[in-house]
């Protein structure tokens, strides 16, 4: 099945710049980490210490990864280097880890000659990839070479799972290579047992964001004068909002503001290339607004801000009153739910949370956040929520508990991997 799934790779080959400029096309700069992906040339330098690889594809996995990776450090023990896939990855690996001398490279594209090259420069022990990349080749060369193989906040979606099931044969010759899995929930447990994994290499721990999502509450001053250009204290974050979700909800608010003069809001698109298109639908209803980016420049208070920015939304989310996750009223998947409860802030979501589902499913059964259906379902409940503040404060308490009550996992993990 190898043999197949390699020549498979090189008859692809000769599409591969096809693939790179509609990646560019996308957004994703591929081109800029073709070489090192393709001709890994990465250079680390020599240490007595074992070595780690920690794997995650990009920001969210990056995110999740990093309390794993501080509790790694701490037992001073082994040597962590950490890769990824995508641009925005990287950036924000070499951000978090750079004060700890930790080497973050590109994951080589799944080439045998790839990957050969790729973990003859790095010369590692272990390897902890964080959800779910299962790269055959990447797997089966490390393993012949020795290291420990892990997967940590494991998951398998219902969409990959229908997929992997398609060549249950060959992806049951791949999961061999892997020691042991430690899955956020039972379901992921059993798709995995599914497609012939051992059912004694598999651990239900939970999940590591509830980890992650504590370490990232950080204050950030800049953000105070944001209120201060907003038309209304009461303030709506409407978060990574998606394709399609942008008109009904300036709709929304438009409707909303009318009845309550006191509410203002701020609009964060999950892609950037929208806020052209943000900014004519809010000229179609007459909205005053303003750009993040521009706030230094906004002279009186507006109704909307725009947030134009990169890698602030959590940050944002500290200053809202009620939190809406985009990308839940649509079939998108949703968004995480965990960023706003940090700061103990009321949740709304729509129904589509599949991303997410284990973290959502733990929320709702407590009534950690709300659940709307529609649009028209979503202003009912934020008109009756806007006149009852109490019931507000207690859905951000309740969230942030059920937060607090599940954290622990990355810990866990942590002192099975190394105790092996």
């Amino acid at each position: 099945m190898y043999f197949f799934y390699n020549v498979l790779l090189f008859l692809l080959l000769p599409f591969f710049p096809f693939f790179l400029i509609y990646k560019e096309l996308k957004g994703k700069k591929y081109f800029l980490t073709f070489k090192e992906r393709f001709f890994p040339d990465c250079k680390i330098e020599k240490d007595k210490r074992e070595k780690i690889l920690i794997h995650g594809v990009s920001v969210g996995e990056i995110i999740t990864i990093e309390p794993l990776v501080k509790l790694i450090l701490d037992g001073k023990k082994y040597r962590v280097i950490i890769s990824t896939i995508t641009s925005t990855g990287y950036i924000t690996a070499n951000k978090k880890f750079s004060e700890y001398g930790i080497d973050v490279l590109y994951f080589p594209y799944d080439f045998p000659f790839s990957v050969k090259k790729f973990l003859k420069n790095i010369d590692i022990q272990k390897v902890v990839i964080a959800e779910t990349e299962l790269w055959p080749n990447f797997l089966k060369i490390t393993k012949k070479m020795g290291c420990e193989i892990y997967i940590v906040n494991g998951r398998i979606s219902e969409k990959s799972f229908g997929k992997y099931k398609l060549f249950k044969r060959f992806f049951k010759k791949v999961l061999e290579n892997i020691d042991f899995i430690f899955v956020k929930s039972p379901e992921d447990g059993e798709r995995f047992r599914t497609l012939g994994y051992e059912n004694k290499r598999i651990e239900v721990v939970g999940n590591m964001k509830f980890d992650a999502a504590i370490m990232e509450q950080t204050e950030n001053s800049t953000l105070g004068n944001i209120k201060d250009k907003l038309d209304g204290d009461f303030t709506l974050i409407f978060g990574s909002v998606m394709e399609g979700e942008e008109k009904p909800l300036i709709e929304l608010f438009h409707n909303l503001f009318k009845i309550n003069k006191n509410v203002s809001l701020i609009f964060a698109p999950r892609h950037l290339e929208r806020v052209s298109l943000i900014e004519k639908i809010l000229k179609n209803f007459d909205i005053s607004y303003f750009k993040r980016s521009s706030i230094y420049t906004v002279d009186e208070r507006k109704k909307v801000m725009i947030l134009d920015t990169f890698g602030e939304l959590k940050y944002i989310y500290s200053i809202g009153d009620l939190i809406l996750i985009g990308g839940s009223l649509l079939p998108y998947g949703g968004h995480n739910p965990l960023e706003p409860l940090l700061w103990r802030k009321p949740v709304i979501t729509g129904p589509h949370m599949e991303n997410f589902m284990e973290i959502f499913e733990i929320l709702k059964k407590e009534n950690g956040l709300i659940v709307v259906n529609s649009i028209e379902e979503l202003r009912l409940k934020m008109s009756q929520l806007l006149k009852n503040r109490n019931e507000l404060e207690e859905f951000g308490r309740r969230g942030y508990l059920l937060l607090a009550k599940n954290r622990g996992v990355s810990e866990k993990i942590c002192k099975r991997i190394l105790e092996s």
